[in-house]
C-alpha cells in the first residue's frame, strides 16, 4: 500500500518538473569593472603575513580522504611555530594562497571563512555527520523529483544547497573579500566543453563580466566537486563584453621555448570567455578532471608569464627570500585485484579504471614537471648568493607512506563524503608524518628557527 502511494504521489508532481519553476543559483553580472573590486590576491593584506616568505600550498582532490588530509596538514602547521623577521608566529599563519580541488576544496573554503573555528569544527561538522547518505537521502527523497525533474535544476545544485545548510551557513566570496586576509583560496573546476581549469576568483569571473562576490562558496566547492554522472553539471552564465574588463594580457608577447605552446593553448582557452554569443553559459565538472593535485595554477602562472619570476612578480609579490610549496595529495592506489582473476574484468572494474588511470598519470605527470621546472628555475638564478631565492618543495602524499600496509589501506579508501572516523584520524595522523619526514620541510623549519 506504502508503495503504491509513492508511486500516486510521483505521478502527481511529474508534471511540475517541467514547468521550470525550480532554478540553480545564476551568478550575478559584473555591472563596472574595477581593479580594487571582488576576490582577488592583490585585495588581500598581508595582515602580518610576509611577502619575503612566500608559503603556497595545494590541496588536492578525494572526497573526505582528500579533506582529511588537507586538515592534518592544517594542523601540523598550526602547531609548528616559527621566528621570521624578528616576530614569532605559527608557520599556518604564513600560508599566502591555497588551491583547491573537490574534497581539498572542502577544507580550504571551510578554513578561509572560519580560520580557527576549523580545528573545534572539523569532527563535529564534517567528520561525525554522515555527509554522503545525508546528502544522498535527500537527492532520492520524493521532495526532490520536482526540482530534478526541472531543466534549470540539478544534482550539484542539490549538493550546494546541502552544503549550505550543513557547512558554509549561505556566506558568499563577499566575506572573504571583506576580510581582507590571506590565504587566498583558489577553488577550481573544470569547463566541460574545453576541459580546462576555471578558477573561482574575480580575475577569472571578469572575463565573463560576472561578480563573484554574490557567488556562494558552496557553489564553488559543488561545482569543484560535481563528479560526472553522479552529480550534475554546475552551470554560470556568460557576460562577456558588458562590463569593460582589461583583457589585454591575453595579447602579450608569446614565451619562447618549451612552454610557448602550452602559454598559446592557454590563452585560446581563455579567449574563448570573452565570446558570450558562442558561449554564453559554461557548465562546470569536478576540478579533478583537470587538475586533481591543485597545481595546474601555479603551472599556468609561470607558463602564461614566461618564467617563475615574472610569476611571483605577477602575483604582486616583493622581495620574496623563500620559497614553498606544499603539495597535499590523496590519489587512489589502482585496483590490482583484477589481476588476480582469469575473469574478464567487469563494467565496475572497468569504469574505476577509466577515472584512476587518466588522473593519477596526469596528476603525476604534473608535480614532475612542477618540480623539475622548479628546480631548474632555481639553480639558474644569476644573482649573488645572499640575494637567492630558498626554494623548499613538501610532498604529503600517501604515496610516500613507509609502511606498505598502511599505504595500501588509506589509498584504497574510497572517494567519497563519508569515512569512518577511525580512518580520518589515521589520515589526520599520517598527514603530520608525512610532514615531519619529508627534508625540505625539516629544513625549512631549521632555517625559520
Amino acid at each position: 500500500m506504502r508503495s503504491v502511494l509513492r508511486v500516486c504521489v510521483l505521478l502527481l508532481l511529474l508534471p511540475l518538473g517541467g514547468c521550470g519553476a525550480w532554478h540553480y543559483t545564476v551568478n550575478a553580472p559584473l555591472e563596472r569593472y574595477s581593479e580594487s573590486h571582488g576576490y582577488r590576491l592583490a585585495n588581500l593584506e598581508d595582515d602580518g603575513n610576509s611577502d619575503s616568505l612566500l608559503v603556497l600550498a595545494a590541496f588536492s582532490g578525494g572526497g573526505m580522504r582528500a579533506a582529511a588530509l588537507s586538515y592534518g596538514v592544517l594542523e601540523r602547521l598550526a602547531a609548528e611555530r616559527i621566528t621570521w623577521e624578528g616576530r614569532s608566529k605559527r608557520l599556518l599563519d604564513e600560508i599566502d594562497i591555497i588551491n583547491a580541488v573537490s574534497g581539498g576544496s572542502i577544507t580550504a573554503a571551510y578554513y578561509a571563512l572560519h580560520r580557527d573555528r576549523i580545528f573545534e569544527d572539523f569532527e563535529r561538522r564534517i567528520v561525525l555527520p554522515n555527509l554522503q547518505d545525508q546528502l544522498a537521502s535527500r537527492i532520492i527523497s520524493l521532495t526532490a523529483i520536482p526540482r530534478l525533474l526541472s531543466p534549470r535544476y540539478g544534482r550539484a545544485d542539490m549538493l550546494q544547497e546541502f552544503l549550505d545548510e550543513s557547512l558554509f551557513e549561505g556566506r558568499t566570496f563577499a566575506e572573504l573579500t571583506s576580510s581582507r586576509r590571506r590565504p587566498f583560496v583558489v577553488i577550481s573546476a573544470t569547463d566541460m566543453a574545453l576541459g580546462a581549469r576555471l578558477e573561482f576568483t574575480q580575475d577569472y569571473f571578469n572575463l565573463i563580466c560576472s561578480d563573484l562576490d554574490r557567488f556562494p562558496v558552496a557553489r564553488a566547492v559543488a561545482a569543484s566537486a560535481a563528479v560526472p554522472l553522479l552529480l550534475s553539471p554546475v552551470t554560470l552564465w556568460n557576460y562577456a563584453g558588458k562590463c569593460d574588463a582589461p583583457t589585454a594580457f591575453l595579447e602579450a608577447p608569446a614565451a619562447e621555448g618549451e612552454i610557448a605552446p602550452r602559454q598559446q593553448q592557454r590563452r585560446r582557452e581563455l579567449a574563448s570567455y570573452l565570446d558570450a554569443q558562442q558561449r554564453p553559459f559554461l557548465h562546470l565538472l569536478d576540478g579533478g578532471l583537470s587538475d586533481n593535485i591543485g597545481l595546474g595554477a601555479f603551472m599556468e602562472a609561470a607558463e602564461i608569464h614566461g618564467s617563475v619570476d615574472a610569476a611571483i612578480e605577477a602575483l604582486g609579490f616583493r622581495g620574496v627570500r623563500k620559497l614553498v610549496f606544499i603539495i597535499v595529495n590523496a590519489e587512489t592506489e589502482s585496483d590490482r585485484g583484477p589481476d588476480l582473476s582469469a575473469d574478464v574484468p567487469g563494467i565496475l572494474q572497468v569504469g574505476r579504471a577509466l577515472g584512476d588511470i587518466p588522473i593519477n598519470r596526469y596528476s603525476y605527470e604534473t608535480q614532475l614537471r612542477l618540480t623539475q621546472s622548479l628546480q631548474r628555475w632555481h639553480r639558474s638564478q644569476q644573482v649573488p648568493p645572499e640575494s637567492r631565492v630558498d626554494l623548499y618543495i613538501i610532498n604529503v602524499g600517501l604515496q610516500a607512506l613507509e609502511d606498505p600496509e598502511e599505504r595500501l589501506t588509506l589509498m584504497s579508501l574510497p572517494t567519497a563524503l563519508q569515512l569512518p572516523a577511525e580512518s580520518v584520524a589515521r589520515i589526520r595522523a599520517a598527514a603530520a608524518r608525512l610532514m615531519e619526514n619529508s627534508p625540505d620541510f625539516r629544513r625549512l623549519l631549521s632555517d625559520l628557527r
